[in-house]
This record gives C-alpha cells, sequence and structure tokens, in this order.
C-alpha cells in the first residue's frame, strides 16, 4: 500500500497567501450560491386545491386541516419503502425529521411543522412512534400525489402556506410567506375554504404583501443610511436583514471582521448595499472616524443603532459576585453607548435630523435575581436615551429604546438562562415556559420581533416617538 502524499512544506507568508486566495475564491462561491438560493425564492407560484386528502391519526383531512388554524404550513415530505424494515427507511428523510424536535419557536412564528408520509398511514406511524417524533404525521393517498408534488420525486422538502387571495404555486421547490393573518380558521359552513399556495420563499418578509410585485412595494427605510455597532452579532444580525429588507443602506461595524462579513453576504445577495468596518465602540476616535466616512459616502447618517455586547454579569447574587463582574459590563456599556450616540448626534444635528436607537431588556424595569449588572445597564441606557431624546429633539434627532423580554433564539439569552434554570434547579425547557407564562401573549419575543419593532421606530411612520422605550415583551410588562 502506496504511503497518502502529505501537503508540501512551506513559509508561513507562502501559506498565508495561498489561503487568502482559497478565501476569496470560497466568498465569490458562497456569494454566488447565495444569489440561486435568492432567485430560487422568487419563483412565482400556482394555486392549489385546499380541500387535497390527507391521512391523519383521526382518518382522513384535508390539507387545509393539516394548517391546524395557522396561516403557513412546513410539510416535510418523507419517503417510504411500504413493507420494508424500519431499517431500510430512507436515511435522508429520517436524518431531516430527526432534526425537529422543538416545534413551539414555529407555533410563535404561526406556523405548523407536519410530516407528509408517502407510505399507508397505519404502517408509517408506527415508524414515527418507534422514533419518538411528536411532529404532526399524515399519509398522502395516490390520488392526492399529484395536487402536491406535480410529479416530482415525494422527498423534497416543501413548505406549503395559506393565502386568502391570489392564490399559486411554484414551479421549482415551493415555500412562500403570505400576508399574516389571524389563527383562527373560519368555518367551513360559513364560507369556502381559503385558496392555497406553495411557494419557495419562507425568509423573504416582502412576500408577505400580498398582490404587489418588489418595484410595486413601499420600503420602510428606503434610502435610509443606518449604522449598526454589533452589526455581526445575533441581535444585530437580525436587524440588518430587516433593515435591509426594508431598503437601508447599511454600514455594519464591530470588533471582529469575520462575523460582519457572514452577515454581509447574507445582506448583500438581495441586491442592497452593505458596508463592513473594524471599528470598537469604546474607541472614540475609530467611532468618530467611521462615521465621518459614512457620511463622506453614503452623504447623511440617518439611523444608528449600538447593539455591541457587554461581558457575562449574570448568574450570581450580588453579594457573591466580583466588583469587576458587576462594574465592567457597566462602564462597558455606558461608554459605548455614549461614543456612538454622541457621535452619531453630531451629525445629525448639523443635518436636522435622524434616530438613535438602544436595546434594553425587562430587567431594566423589574428587577430579577442573579441577573448581576444587568438590569442596571438597561435602566441606565434608558436613562441616557431620555436625556439625549430632550437635548436633541428640538433639532430634528429622535432617541429611542426597545425593551424586549429576552428571545430564546439569541445564543446570549439562552446561555445565561441555562444558567438561571440551573440555579432554579430546573430544565432550560421548564425555565422558558416559565417565562413564556408571565407574558400576555404566552409567548416570548423572538429576533424577528425585536428587528421587525427597530424597523418601525426607525421609519418615518415613527417621527412623533422619542424619549419612549417600545415594549416589546409580549406583555411581560404593562406599561
Amino acid at each position: 500500500m502506496s504511503t497518502p502524499a502529505a501537503p508540501q512544506l512551506t513559509d508561513r507568508e507562502t501559506w498565508q497567501r495561498q489561503l487568502d486566495e482559497l478565501r476569496r475564491r470560497e466568498k465569490a462561491h458562497t456569494r454566488e450560491g447565495d444569489a440561486i438560493a435568492a432567485a430560487r425564492r422568487r419563483l412565482p407560484m400556482v394555486e392549489v386545491d385546499p380541500s387535497t386528502q390527507l391521512v391523519g391519526a383521526d382518518g382522513p383531512v384535508n390539507l387545509l386541516d393539516a394548517f391546524e388554524g395557522r396561516t403557513h404550513l412546513f410539510a416535510s415530505y418523507h419517503m417510504w419503502h411500504t413493507g420494508s424494515p424500519a431499517a431500510d427507511q430512507c436515511e435522508g428523510c429520517t436524518f431531516f425529521t430527526g432534526q425537529v424536535l422543538e416545534l413551539s419557536y414555529l407555533h410563535s412564528r404561526d406556523v405548523t411543522f407536519a410530516v407528509f408520509c408517502q407510505g399507508p398511514f397505519q404502517e408509517t406511524s408506527r415508524y414515527r412512534d418507534f422514533m419518538g417524533w411528536q411532529a404532526p404525521w399524515y399519509s398522502v393517498p395516490a390520488e392526492s400525489l399529484d395536487s402536491l408534488v406535480a410529479g416530482r420525486a415525494f422527498g423534497m422538502k416543501r413548505a406549503t402556506c395559506a393565502r386568502a387571495t391570489g392564490c399559486s404555486r411554484p414551479t421549482g421547490q415551493p415555500g412562500g410567506r403570505p400576508r399574516r393573518r389571524p389563527r383562527r380558521r373560519p368555518s367551513r359552513h360559513q364560507q369556502a375554504p381559503l385558496p392555497l399556495t406553495i411557494g419557495t420563499d419562507r425568509s423573504d418578509e416582502t412576500a408577505r404583501r400580498v398582490g404587489r410585485t418588489y418595484e410595486e412595494e413601499t420600503m420602510l427605510l428606503e434610502n435610509k443610511v443606518a449604522v449598526i455597532y454589533g452589526g455581526g452579532g445575533a441581535v444585530g444580525g437580525a436587524v440588518a436583514r430587516a433593515f435591509a429588507r426594508e431598503g437601508a443602506q447599511l454600514f455594519l461595524a464591530g470588533r471582529t471582521l469575520v462575523p460582519l462579513e457572514s452577515v454581509a453576504g447574507e445582506v448583500s445577495t438581495g441586491g442592497r448595499s452593505v458596508d463592513v468596518a473594524q471599528v470598537d465602540a469604546l474607541d472614540a476616535d475609530a467611532v468618530e472616524r467611521h462615521a465621518a466616512r459614512v457620511v463622506e459616502e453614503a452623504g447623511r447618517l440617518d439611523v444608528s443603532f449600538n447593539l455591541i455586547g457587554y461581558g457575562q454579569t449574570q448568574g450570581a447574587p450580588l453579594l457573591e459576585m466580583a466588583r469587576e463582574r458587576f462594574v465592567g459590563p457597566i462602564s462597558t456599556a455606558m461608554e459605548a453607548h455614549f461614543i456612538t450616540a454622541t457621535t452619531a448626534g453630531r451629525y445629525m444635528v448639523e443635518a436636522g435630523s435622524g434616530v438613535i436607537l438602544a436595546l434594553t431588556a425587562q430587567a431594566a424595569r423589574v428587577p430579577y435575581v442573579n441577573t448581576g449588572g444587568f438590569g442596571v445597564i438597561g435602566a441606565a441606557i434608558e436613562g441616557l436615551c431620555r436625556q439625549l431624546a430632550a437635548e436633541l429633539g428640538p433639532r430634528g434627532v429622535r432617541v429611542a429604546c426597545l425593551r424586549s423580554g429576552g428571545s430564546p433564539d439569541t445564543p446570549g439569552v439562552e446561555e445565561s438562562w441555562t444558567q438561571h434554570a440551573e440555579n432554579a434547579g430546573v430544565s432550560k425547557a421548564d425555565w422558558w415556559a416559565q417565562m413564556a407564562e408571565k407574558t400576555a401573549l404566552r409567548r416570548l419575543p423572538m429576533l424577528a420581533d425585536v428587528a421587525n419593532a427597530a424597523v418601525l421606530l426607525a421609519s418615518d411612520h415613527a417621527t412623533a416617538i422619542t424619549a419612549e422605550v417600545t415594549n416589546v415583551t409580549c406583555g411581560e410588562l404593562f406599561d
């Protein structure tokens, strides 16, 4: 047997040069793939019969029933080999379905996930029970195949969506997002069933605005110039995607370029202008130089949003906490917000308009045990924003906060809540359920909720809102 050839040894400079070239090619490959995916999401749609028959646990049902009263349905198509043992069933379908464990997040976004299986219900449902899956499970009768897959391979993943008007299904792989409607479905005895559509864009928010093309759509932040500090983080990235969706010209800033470039790669595929820059929000000179470049290149600065991280401060009682763990994050937060807000404010005052945004949490209003300096940070940021609003308001500049309840799809929130759950002696799922139970809506605000609220505050639809802390807690707090 021959010995496999080892990579050639070289000096670090040569290695770095070749790595840089490889990364350039990889980035081009990634962006081309993103562009193809964006084009796929914009495929047209055609109508699907809502009375298409399925077989569920309680017998025959129609496609509309599978929505379970929600406006969106993600249907995972599971291939089946009738009569074969479990070990011989489709590995790819099994792997995919096995990843979908927690359905509450989808339900909170008005989406039902269900598996549409190719084989007979009694046989396939035993496989579902054997695997321990909890997702709704349906069998697709032979007479319904053409309506759902139109002659293509059954195992492709599709999303099916309800829409009240303008129904359509794409010629390619489906998954659209119609306009959100009340979760309660009309009675079939009162009116005809809603038409259903299958489309391709589960992530494209503009597809929700039924009956309009992209060109006809009025974007809330069209031509707005926005700087997002911490734009490579989970919250910053969500806000960047929402701002870009609504037409903003983005300048993403942060201490590390790689996550910024990742977000920029996602956003730029939609044709939006995105600039990334390595900027430390605690460095006043760097922030000033960056703001000056933004104004020089874009002509103005309309929105400034500081979403940087402050460091770990939660998870222990104050009496057991080291001074630096309490004071350090507070100092970081206040210095960064003072620097970025006042820098942006000077340019906005000169222009006579602009919006400065900040994000806090419910702990700024209501004390929670073991949160360290987190609540103090939020309260201090809110106080700073109120003072800035009073000083800058007469010059046409608005300043506002969003107060979230903590989004469980944010890695930092998940980490801190895991610690709180351990301190309370409960599981993470139980802790999340307890937090959701405290809210009026019985759910937690997700990143998309926070980002959409930020879009509204940054837009000209909120020109009368300043010195305000917007409640995005799903009703945990009653202001």
